[in-house]
């Protein structure tokens, strides 16, 4: 079998060519494809050249956990997160008022 014990670089991934603009036919590792991806996010983000703004574009480690909190919250199932979507709903009325 192949193994994927190995980094993305190094494993026979990435000697493939990717097409972003479709499903794949076959599957990745998971940890290679969030490798593919941290890769295309450091070619765009680095916090100390942004000088285009006031923008803030760092976060806090207590806000990427918040933050990786709410993303397993399916928004648009109020029924089943109902705590959830009232703490959402507050949010956004706070940033809108």
């Amino acid at each position: 079998g192949e193994s994927y014990d190995t980094t993305y670089a190094a494993s026979p991934y990435a000697s493939n060519a990717h097409n972003f603009n479709s499903i794949p036919l076959k599957g990745m590792p998971a940890k290679h494809v969030a490798s593919m991806i941290e890769d295309v996010h450091l070619c765009d983000f680095n916090p100390l050249l942004n000088t285009s703004s006031y923008v803030n574009v760092t976060s806090e480690p207590e806000e990427k956990a918040v933050a990786a909190m709410g993303a397993q919250i399916n928004i648009a199932d109020a029924s089943v997160y109902p705590a959830s979507i009232e703490l959402h709903d507050k949010v956004v009325n706070m940033i809108a008022t």
